[in-house]
């Protein structure tokens, strides 16, 4: 069976083949387009998802330097505490 016939071997105008190709073509072109569109969507998705895990680190080191912080306080408001019993 040739490209040109159809299941009963009708022959297809060349005119109708024409339209189907260029249907299949814009139709190919605006799956490309979406596509890229997804691709660009995920690589910026990306990008942000970096930037929080970014942030993330940056905020859980500084949390840790402000309970070692305030550990360091504790201990100090403690041993002021136990001298003030000692001296009185």
């Amino acid at each position: 069976m040739s490209n040109a016939e159809n299941k009963n071997k009708e022959k297809i105008s060349p005119e109708v083949l024409f339209r189907c190709t260029e249907d299949l073509r814009d139709s190919l072109e605006k799956q490309s387009d979406a596509t890229r569109k997804v691709s660009t969507a995920l690589e910026n998705l990306n990008t942000k998802i970096d930037g929080l895990e970014k942030a993330f680190k940056d905020s859980s080191t500084s949390s840790g330097r402000v309970t070692k912080a305030l550990n360091w306080l504790t201990f100090a408001l403690v041993l002021i505490g136990v001298a003030q019993l000692i001296i009185a």
